[in-house]
C-alpha cells in the first residue's frame, strides 16, 4: 500500500504578523528555467510590465537565456546565503513558478511558509499544493496570457495577496512542517503494525 505523506519546507518563518505586502514584487526561485516555466514567465512579464509599470520580477537561481530583455526583471543567480533568500521571500508580494513539469515543488511550501501566495500551473502536483483562490492562483501550463492575468491580479491587489498569503502560511504551519510529516509517518507505521 502507498500513502502520500508530503514534506516540510527547509525554510519558513513562524511569525509573519508584521509582514508587509506593499511592494509589487514577484519572486521566482528555480535553477531549471525552461522546465520551471521561466520562459513562459518572461513572455507573460512583458504584458505585466505594460499593465503595471512599478511591478518587479526577481529571479533567483536560473541564469538569463541568451537575448533576454524584459523590463524590471532582476537576475540574482544562485543565492547561497539563507538569510538573503529569507529576505527575498519576505519582501515579495507573491511567489511564481509556472512549471511545465514539477513532480512536487517544495519551494511552494517554503514560499507559503513566509506568507506568500503562490502562482503555479494546472499540471503535476501544483494543484495539490496551491488551493486556487485561497492560497494562490493556478494558471494554465504554458499559457503566457493565463499567467499574466494571475500575476496582474495579485500584484495589483495587495489586500487579496495578503489574505491568500496569510492563509497559505496558516496551512503550512498546520499541516506541512516536518513535525506534522513525522506525525503522519508515525500514524501510518502504527496503523500498519
Amino acid at each position: 500500500r502507498v500513502v502520500a505523506i508530503g514534506a516540510g519546507p527547509q525554510r519558513l518563518k513562524r511569525d509573519i504578523s508584521t509582514r508587509k505586502y506593499d511592494k509589487p514584487t514577484a519572486l521566482f526561485v528555480g535553477l531549471e528555467l525552461e522546465r520551471k516555466g521561466g520562459l513562459v514567465l518572461l513572455e507573460s512579464w512583458r504584458r505585466v510590465a505594460d499593465a503595471m509599470p512599478d511591478a518587479e520580477l526577481v529571479i533567483v537561481g536560473a541564469a538569463p537565456p541568451p537575448g533576454a530583455s524584459c523590463p524590471r526583471v532582476h537576475w540574482l543567480g544562485r543565492v547561497w546565503d539563507h538569510e538573503k533568500l529569507r529576505t527575498l521571500f519576505l519582501e515579495a508580494r507573491l511567489f511564481v513558478m509556472p512549471s511545465l513539469f514539477e513532480p512536487w515543488g517544495l519551494v511552494f511550501h517554503e514560499a507559503m511558509g513566509h506568507g506568500l501566495p503562490c502562482i503555479g500551473t494546472d499540471t503535476c502536483a501544483m494543484p495539490e499544493i496551491i488551493d486556487d483562490g485561497a492560497t494562490g492562483l493556478i494558471a494554465r501550463a504554458g499559457d503566457a496570457d493565463s499567467l499574466a492575468d494571475a500575476l496582474v491580479r495579485l500584484l495589483s491587489n495587495p489586500a487579496e495577496a495578503e489574505a491568500m498569503g496569510r492563509e497559505a502560511h496558516r496551512r503550512v504551519l498546520a499541516e506541512h512542517t516536518w513535525t506534522r510529516v513525522a506525525d503522519r509517518i508515525g500514524s501510518e507505521l502504527a496503523a500498519g503494525a
